[in-house]
């Protein structure tokens, strides 16, 4: 319950001056997350068995398969795998486009919105795709310590 309050009180000092306030606020808020998900990284990649997990996330199957060996190639086809990963990436786009229409209008009239969106678009996708060795250094440690259930 308090820290609902709390949340809901920083929140409101965040955006009640409306968007000059809101835009200082990002210069603490998009960095912070960044920084946590690069320490992730480091972590992750000082376990254990986390290159077995960047192979696995580079290729979509274990390292230690063969191409022949159809037990270990089970489970999610490779059009499955990307199907998933377009799904995230254009999730991950969407999620705030409304804002981003919103602060869009406080715009120039002729500012040009092209190259503000394809920047968006290519931090986005690098980001997601950085943050996936995160995930796949913990996968690689879980798999090499048996804590992975392979089914």
């Amino acid at each position: 319950l308090w820290s609902t309050l709390v949340t809901w009180i920083l929140i409101f000092f965040c955006v009640f001056k409306g968007v000059k306030s809101s835009s200082w606020i990002v210069w603490f808020t998009v960095p912070l997350p960044v920084l946590f998900v690069f320490i992730m990284i480091i972590n992750g990649a000082t376990l254990e068995g986390a290159g077995q997990g960047v192979s696995m996330y580079f290729s979509g199957k274990e390292a230690s398969c063969s191409a022949t060996d159809t037990e270990c190639l089970k489970g999610t086809s490779a059009a499955e795998q990307w199907s998933d990963a377009a799904g995230q990436i254009f999730l991950g786009l969407s999620v705030c486009l409304g804002i981003m229409t919103s602060y869009g209008s406080y715009n120039e009239v002729k500012k040009p919105i092209i190259m503000d969106s394809v920047i968006i678009s290519v931090c986005n996708c690098s980001f997601s795709f950085i943050a996936g060795f995160a995930v796949w250094c913990v996968v690689g440690y879980l798999k090499a310590t048996d804590k992975l259930d392979s089914s």
